[in-house]
């Protein structure tokens, strides 16, 4: 398994005979019929392969398989209870045979439509993702509290991700360059006066607000680099918001060039999302910086 790219054929081959019985015996203490319990397993173990990206770390793979086939086995263990009570309604003296029929025939149509989709946990396994996918996007959209579960570098990415979907031109993760202080990159163009402005953004996927003293460095990072890199203004997006300042107020802040992102802006980020074509709208961002 590589941190890259998560399950590879060699990995799904080994974790499924590590992990077969176990999910069989998951699938089995749900439905009686073992050969439904078998159609489980193989049910669940194809959601692994679909959601292959996601899985990166070894140890979460177990409790993820018994979740997922927990899940399956609860929706077909409904939907074969519904089946049994269709079949003892259509057959018994103890109803109306007219109302009998009818009952058949509407249950006899949802019985040819799929059983309901079981949901994948995604939840359980984002604190360990090692790169961001169009599936993990659509999942903030639906569990916005994950934000906080992000790893720091793919809550990075994600944010990289927004900017460039939001019309941002040129958008690169920089925050492991030693030339500069920023974590993002960004250009946007303003098309009236035919003028690309460059973002200095720091990005903090903190639990606590943004205090003061990131403020201050943010600002003499702009004002350190501007010969360097050019920097027009800043950006901080903060998961946690910001606490209320004494030295400055939003006012002034926003006069000295920066703009201050919090949740509110990032749910409304994420919802507007659209993916592009081919899936991410950055796959795989530049790290480089030039003046």
């Amino acid at each position: 398994m590589t941190e890259q790219q998560g399950l590879v054929s060699s990995d799904f081959e080994s974790l499924f005979s590590a992990h077969k019985q176990t999910v069989f015996r998951a699938a089995r203490s749900i439905v009686e019929d073992a050969g439904l319990a078998e159609d489980i397993t193989q049910e669940t173990f194809l959601r692994l392969y679909e959601h292959r990206e996601l899985i990166t770390q070894p140890d979460s793979v177990k409790l993820w398989l018994r979740r997922v086939a927990l899940n399956i086995a609860k929706d077909t263990a409904t939907y074969e209870r519904r089946r049994r009570k269709r079949e003892t309604l259509y057959v018994s003296d103890n109803h109306d045979p007219q109302a009998a029929f009818d009952e058949f025939l509407f249950q006899f149509d949802e019985s040819r439509k799929s059983p309901p989709e079981p949901t994948i946990n995604i939840s359980e396994v984002v604190g360990t993702v090692k790169t961001l996918t169009p599936e993990l996007v659509l999942h903030l959209k639906k569990s916005v509290d994950d934000l906080f579960k992000l790893p720091p570098k793919i809550f990075e990415h994600l944010v990289a991700e927004l900017l460039k979907a939001r019309g941002f031109r040129d958008v690169r993760l920089v925050g492991s360059n030693p030339l500069t202080s920023a974590d993002i990159f960004a250009t946007v163009y303003v098309d009236a006066i035919g003028f690309e402005m460059k973002f200095f953004v720091e990005v903090k996927r903190w639990k606590d607000k943004v205090g003061i003293e990131v403020i201050d460095k943010v600002l003499g990072a702009l004002l350190g680099e501007k010969e360097v890199f050019g920097w027009h203004a800043g950006m901080i997006v903060s998961v946690a918001g910001f606490k209320d300042f004494e030295k400055y107020t939003p006012e002034r802040i926003r006069l000295k060039g920066l703009e201050l992102k919090d949740k509110n802006d990032l749910l409304r980020w994420i919802q507007d999302y659209k993916q592009s074509p081919t899936g991410l709208w950055l796959p795989n961002p530049a790290k480089t910086i030039c003046g």
